[in-house]
C-alpha cells in the first residue's frame, strides 16, 4: 500500500552494475570501471565463487585483489556476491554450510576494502540451491537459507562489524515442487518460510542488513508496469515484497520497511533504529543484438528480447522510479557488457564489441538528474493490516422460497487467503451495528452470533470462488451472509464482510 508523501526528497541513491567482467581483464578493469565513471555509476557487484571440494581456496585470487585496487582508484564501490558453485553442494556435502561460512570470513579478511557481501544467490531456484522442497513437497529453500545467512552475518560481522550484509532472491518461483522443470519458490513464499526459520532462531539481531531482491520482467517485451501477478514480485511490485517482509519480520529484530524496533538494546547502533533498505541487486531486459547474429555474437537467442530503444527508456524510467523510492538502497543493471553467447544474457548498456547502446545515454542522463534528488512524487509505503484487494459479490439478495436449499456468493482476494463464512438469522429488516459487531466477533471465532449455516475454505490469488454453504433449508426470517478473509501469509491481516438483509419466506 503505497502512501504519496509530496515534496520529500528521496535519500541518495546508488546506481551500478552487477558485472564480473573486470576480473582478469588485461586493464584489471580500468576501462571497465572508467566507463562506470562516465555513466556515473558508483556500484560493481562482483561474484565470487566457493568451491566445496576446495573449501578455503578463493578462485582468482590475485587477479580479484587487482581488480579491487583498481575500483578504489576509479571510485567504484565493488560488491562481493559469494555463493556456492554447485546448486546441491550444502545438501550434498558434510559439513558445508559451515565451511562456507568459513569461507565467507576467508574473503572478508582477504580484501577487507570490501565492506559489502551478498549470501548467497537465488536461492529460491534450482540452478542455485537443491533441493527446493523436501521429501513430502513441504518448502525446504527458504528455511536453509535464512540459517545459512544468519551465520553467515554473524560470521562477517566478526570480522569488521561494518559489513552490510545482504539477501539474494529471485523474482520468480512456482511453487510447485512436481513441476517438470524449474522447481522452485515464489518470492513471497520464500520470505514467508525466512521469516518462520527466523523466529524459530530465537535471534537478539538481524541476520540481513539490506534485503536483495532481482527484478526482471516476465519477458523483455514486458512493460515495467505489468510486473507479476502474486506471489511473484517484479519492479512495480516492491509494495508485495515490503508486506511479506512486514508480515514475516515484523516484532522481531530484524528491521523491515516500515518497522520500529521491539527495543533499543544496550550496544546497539543509530542502524538499529532505521526500516531496512531494498537492495535490487539485478535488473535486465535484454535486447536484440543489432545487426542479427553475426559477430561478435554466435548461438540462438533463447527469449524474447525487446529493442535498444526500448530499453534505453525502461532502464532511465527505471532509475528516475527507484530513486523515488524512499525503501531503496540501489539498483544494479545486470551487465554493463553484453556476453556475445545469445543462449546467455545481452541486457547491458554496452554491446558485446563495447559499442554503446541507446541505453548508455539515457542512464547516464537519468542518473545526472537523480543527483539533484526524487524527478516526480517521493513514495513512502505503510504497511496493510487488511487483505490485499478483497471482495465480495452477495448478488441481489432476493426474497427466498422456504424450500431455497442452495445458498452461498463469491468472494475474492489478489494474494492466498483463508475464510470463514456463515449465515446469520437476524432481527428486523436493517442490520443494526451491534448485530454486525457480534456477526464479526462470531466469524473470528471470538463468540458472538450463531450462524444457521457456515463454511470453510480458501481462496486462490485472483480467483472468485463461489462461498458454497451445506444444502438445506433455512427457517423463515431475515438473514445475512458475512464472511472473514484472512491472508494466508499472515492471518492476522484480515478483512470481514456482511451483507444487508435478505429474506427467507415471505
Amino acid at each position: 500500500m503505497p502512501l504519496v508523501i509530496a515534496g520529500q526528497a528521496a535519500a541518495k541513491k546508488s546506481f551500478g552494475v552487477a558485472d564480473t567482467h573486470p576480473v582478469g581483464m588485461a586493464d584489471d578493469g580500468a576501462k571497465f570501471f572508467g566507463l562506470m565513471n562516465d555513466v556515473g555509476m558508483n556500484e560493481d557487484r562482483i561474484t565470487v565463487l566457493w568451491n566445496a571440494a576446495r573449501p578455503t581456496h578463493i578462485e582468482r585470487q590475485a587477479a580479484l585483489a587487482r581488480t579491487v585496487r583498481q575500483a578504489k582508484a576509479h571510485g567504484i564501490e565493488l560488491v562481493f556476491a559469494v555463493y556456492p558453485e554447485r546448486a546441491a553442494a550444502l545438501s550434498t556435502y558434510p559439513n558445508a554450510a559451515s565451511q562456507f561460512v568459513t569461507f565467507l570470513q576467508i574473503v572478508a579478511n582477504a580484501f577487507p576494502e570490501v565492506t559489502t557481501f551478498v549470501v548467497g544467490n537465488e536461492f529460491n531456484q534450482p540452478k542455485f540451491y537443491q533441493p527446493q522442497f523436501g521429501s513430502n513437497c513441504k518448502s525446504a529453500s527458504g528455511e536453509t537459507y535464512m540459517r545459512l545467512l544468519a551465520r553467515g552475518y554473524d560470521a562477517l560481522k566478526a570480522v569488521n562489524p561494518h559489513i552490510t550484509v545482504i539477501s539474494s532472491v529471485s523474482p520468480r518461483g512456482n511453487d510447485d515442487c512436481k513441476a517438470r522443470s524449474n522447481v522452485s519458490t515464489s518470492p513471497v513464499r520464500f520470505v514467508r518460510d525466512m521469516g518462520n526459520a527466523y523466529r524459530a532462531l530465537a535471534r537478539n539481531r538481524p541476520a540481513f542488513d539490506e534485503f536483495g531482491i532481482h527484478l526482471y520482467p516476465n519477458q523483455p517485451t514486458d512493460s515495467i508496469e505489468k510486473g507479476y501477478q502474486w506471489p511473484k514480485v517484479g519492479a512495480s511490485n516492491l509494495d508485495r515484497l515490503k508486506q511479506a517482509l512486514w508480515d514475516a519480520f515484523n516484532g522481531t529484530a530484524q528491521p523491515v520497511p516500515d518497522w520500529q524496533p521491539p527495543a533499543f538494546g544496550y550496544g546497539q547502533g543509530a542502524g538499529a533504529l532505521q526500516p531496512v533498505k531494498i537492495w535490487a541487486g539485478e535488473v535486465g531486459w535484454q535486447v536484440k543484438p543489432v545487426g542479427g547474429y553475426g559477430n561478435p555474437y554466435f548461438g540462438r537467442e533463447n527469449v524474447q528480447v525487446t529493442t535498444e530503444e526500448r530499453q534505453a527508456q525502461i532502464y532511465a524510467d527505471l532509475v528516475r522510479i527507484m530513486n523515488c523510492d524512499a525503501s531503496v538502497d540501489a539498483m544494479l543493471l545486470y551487465g554493463l557488457v553484453d556476453e556475445p553467447d545469445l543462449d546467455r544474457f545481452q541486457a547491458g548498456l554496452l554491446r558485446a564489441d563495447w559499442t554503446p547502446r541507446a541505453s548508455y545515454s539515457s542512464v547516464k542522463q537519468a542518473i545526472a538528474r537523480a543527483k539533484s534528488g526524487c524527478q516526480g512524487q517521493p513514495v513512502q509505503w505503510r504497511h496493510s493490516d487488511t487483505v490485499l484487494g478483497a471482495g465480495v459479490d452477495f448478488g441481489k439478495l432476493r426474497v427466498q422460497s422456504l424450500r431455497q436449499r442452495w445458498w452461498g456468493f463469491s468472494a475474492t482476494a489478489k494474494e492466498d487467503a483463508g475464510y470463514s463464512a456463515g449465515i446469520f438469522q437476524v432481527r428486523g429488516r436493517a442490520l443494526t451495528e451491534t448485530g454486525r459487531e457480534a456477526i464479526v466477533r462470531a466469524l473470528s471465532g471470538k463468540g458472538g452470533a450463531k450462524a444457521a449455516l457456515s463454511e470453510r475454505n480458501t481462496i486462490k490469488a485472483y480467483w472468485a470462488p463461489i462461498v458454497r454453504f451445506p444444502a438445506k433449508a433455512l427457517h423463515r426470517g431475515n438473514y445475512v451472509y458475512g464472511i472473514r478473509i484472512s491472508a494466508a501469509m499472515n492471518p492476522e491481516r484480515t478483512r470481514a464482510f456482511v451483507s444487508r438483509v435478505f429474506q427467507v419466506g415471505k
